[in-house]
């Protein structure tokens, strides 16, 4: 299982089929890892907009999974 400290957002993916939960959860991991590993990224903040799960940056756009 994989934490997430949102509990709004641990909530939404719960939602989900287990098939789609775990194509979420890799979409996921893939966001947080690649903004890690870009220089000037920064922090990435894990919320919810317009009810999916969204990872907004300090410097870029907000991607959205659903």
């Amino acid at each position: 299982m994989v934490e997430i400290e949102n509990t709004k957002v641990a909530a939404v993916f719960e939602h989900y089929p287990l098939h789609i939960q775990g194509k979420l959860f890799f979409l996921r991991q893939l966001i947080l890892d690649t903004a890690s590993e870009t220089d000037g990224v920064g922090s990435v903040e894990e919320t919810l907009k317009w009810g999916e799960p969204s990872y907004v940056m300090k410097k870029g756009s907000t991607i959205r999974i659903g």
